[in-house]
């Protein structure tokens, strides 16, 4: 079912595998473990779910994620996309503020090539910069994270608020950041009073 919903979506081969390589049951509660096959999304506790592993593949896609691309996903909750990208080969960093969620990621990478950093992601200011930054929940604004970016980085996010989100991608061409939008969402805000999710 995952796999169908994702070719459907044109999500490459290596992401593909990904998909089939990374078990979601660690990343979600126990009650949704029936559902984990299903293309849709499922909670993760505290109230938050993680969106339906389709859409997650084509936010790795769109930012173009692959092997040794080094990527910071920001609002990681349980880390599943985090692991998504991990097994597609990136370097990674989980950024998530909300310390049961963090010790929930931790637990659930065991054995994934993933870093989780308790930070919140309005500021987190990184030592280095990243290929990809990609977000695991909407933001208003994309000011605060350009400057984490790589030359010819890309960054995808939910843009908007509860009511009206476009999924964008901004990355920096012929010297200045090209914004591209990529339809309507609904994504749970980012925000500080609530950890970065």
């Amino acid at each position: 079912m995952i796999e169908a919903a994702a070719r459907r979506r044109r999500i490459p081969p290596h992401l593909l595998a990904a998909l089939a390589s990374v078990d979601r049951a660690p990343f979600v509660l126990p009650e949704a473990l029936a559902a984990v096959t299903r293309d849709e999304p499922l909670p993760i506790g505290g109230g938050h779910h993680h969106a339906e592993p389709s859409f997650l593949a084509h936010l790795l896609a769109l930012a173009g994620v692959g092997p040794g691309t080094r990527v910071a996903v920001l609002g990681a909750g349980s880390g599943y996309l985090a692991a998504l990208a991990a097994a597609a080969g990136a370097q990674v960093l989980a950024i998530e503020r909300d310390p049961v969620m963090v010790a929930r990621a931790r637990s659930a990478l065991a054995g994934h090539a993933v870093e989780v950093l308790q930070a919140c992601v309005f500021d987190w200011t990184p030592s280095a910069t990243f290929d990809a930054l990609v977000f695991g929940g909407a933001v208003t604004t994309l000011g605060p994270w350009l400057d984490r970016l790589a030359p010819e980085g890309v960054l995808v996010a939910p843009v908007g608020d509860e009511r009206h989100q476009e999924l964008v991608t901004l990355v920096f061409e012929d010297g200045a950041f090209q914004r591209r939008g990529h339809g309507a969402v609904r994504s749970v805000p980012l925000s500080r009073a609530t950890g970065g999710r």
